[in-house]
């Protein structure tokens, strides 16, 4: 195990120098843990900063002698530098899901790193600031479990509006809550397309949810701070907000990012827009440090004939079929078959935020080529009675192994989405299969990726 490796690999340390993480390294302790250790306990003393090399563990917090599982980790993430920083003892429990290697930096030495090295510094900062919004939020939302959906709109086209109206629609009729679809930063900009009255703020749509079409209050304010006054409105407002972004409007994504754990991608079906949508896909994969937003990828087919469709194909989530015309942004009737069963299948994507992808070897005892098909039957299968539903492809892979160097082999990829309820009542079920069909396979490891996040196991 290279530890400069693991280091880079972490948010916090990524942006260092050869040099630095060299010295970072010598003072960083490799631990091994095994399924069901604690590594550490709420209530312990902070004295360590822990950073994943590999494995998965579990933070569990509890509270009234009821144990709740908070989050899953994955190599690359770290925890403890919160407790370092208050002085104060552990807030949870993490545990080791499986086989678990991590890399132990005493509260001493990471103090010291972050004298010495400010680019860490400000990674952390932008860590803590992310958990003091998310808290905040929680407590001035009380209860409210609802959405806060982002429609990114690369595609300037016609679609991206009613297709955010519709998703307000089908998610009020779903949920039964109060739902407001909202262009963002100027709500007015929906005016034209809505029967609004003058002076009016929200139209009540028929087809249930509601629509922001104008903010006036605090117009004196930077518009920063009165966009995050609208957004902070919102949310105290409404349980369920989608929020509508046209990529050319010039906003700040971190500022939407603070809010949204949905975001759906609008693409248009072209390829000179390839690298605009993969830094943008990399920023929201960036902001996010436990990939904790659910990014959705759909593209436009705005023209019946396009030959862009073949490579956008396998990088999507979700294909809108051709039409001549979208249904009426007031009425929002009658929305065409095709359209509606995109619709329903991306809400019920919306529900499982998380993907889990079990990868199946073509071979056996290391380097046997076999025929592998029935595990990848019996994964699939596994995986659809847990979590509603699984998909398989192939790839090509390339790994090393120990004993015989490079391996060039054919895997079978079987993922499944599933609810964060799913997963806490599942996740343990997943690591024993793979150690089981590991074992069948007679393999050194079996690789389990969680939000695309890679474990071996």
């Amino acid at each position: 195990m290279d530890t400069i490796e693991a280091l880079k690999k972490s948010t916090l340390f990524k942006d260092l120098s050869r040099q630095a993480l060299e010295k970072i390294a010598k003072v960083a302790k490799l631990r091994q843990y095994f399924p069901e250790d604690s590594i550490v306990y709420q209530g312990k003393p902070s004295d360590s900063l822990y950073l994943i090399v590999n494995g998965i563990v579990t933070i569990k917090n509890e509270m009234d002698k009821k144990e709740k599982i908070l989050a899953y980790l994955m190599p690359g993430m770290t925890f403890g530098e919160v407790g370092i920083l208050e002085n104060q003892p552990r807030s949870a429990t993490v545990c080791a899901l499986s086989d678990v290697d991590v890399l132990v930096i005493s509260r001493h030495d990471f103090l010291d790193i972050l004298h010495e090295y400010p680019k860490v510094t400000i990674e952390l900062a932008k860590m803590l600031g992310r958990y003091l919004v998310e808290a905040s939020r929680r407590m001035s939302y009380g209860k409210r479990d609802g959405k806060v959906v982002l429609i990114y709109d690369l595609s300037h086209a016609e679609g991206s509006t009613t297709l955010g109206n519709l998703i307000a629609s089908n998610i009020r009729e779903k949920s039964r809550k109060s739902t407001i679809y909202v262009e963002y930063p100027h709500p007015e900009r929906i005016i034209n397309d809505l029967p609004v009255q003058k002076d009016q703020a929200i139209y009540p749509h028929p087809a249930g949810h509601e629509v922001l079409v104008s903010y006036k209050e605090k117009e004196l304010m930077p518009h920063s701070a009165r966009n995050t006054l609208m957004l902070d409105s919102l949310l105290g407002d409404y349980d369920n907000v989608i929020i509508g972004v046209n990529a050319k409007a010039q906003v700040e994504l971190d500022e939407l990012l603070n809010y949204a754990k949905q975001v759906i991608l609008y693409i248009p079906c072209r390829t000179n827009i390839i690298r605009k949508v993969e830094q943008v896909e990399k920023h929201i994969r960036n902001h996010s440090r436990a990939n904790s937003i659910n990014l959705l990828k759909i593209i436009n087919r705005y023209q019946e004939e396009n030959g862009a469709i073949s490579y956008w194909q396998d990088r999507i989530d979700f294909q809108l079929p051709h039409l001549k015309q979208f249904p009426d942004i007031p009425q929002l009737q009658p929305v065409p078959i095709q359209l509606a069963k995109v619709v329903n299948k991306l809400i019920n994507r919306m529900e499982r935020t998380n993907q889990i992808a079990i990868y199946i070897p073509s071979t056996v005892n290391i380097n046997e080529t076999s025929d592998t098909r029935p595990f990848v039957q019996t994964t699939s299968n596994f995986l659809a009675e847990r979590f509603g539903g699984s998909t398989t492809k192939e790839a090509q892979g390339v790994w090393n192994s120990e004993h015989t160097g490079l391996v060039d082999e054919k895997v079978y990829i079987v993922s499944s989405y599933a609810t964060q309820a799913d997963m806490n009542r599942h996740m343990d079920d997943v690591v024993d299969y793979v150690k089981q069909i590991k074992s069948e396979l007679k393999q050194e490891a079996m690789a389990l990726e969680i939000n695309q996040q890679l474990a071996l196991i």
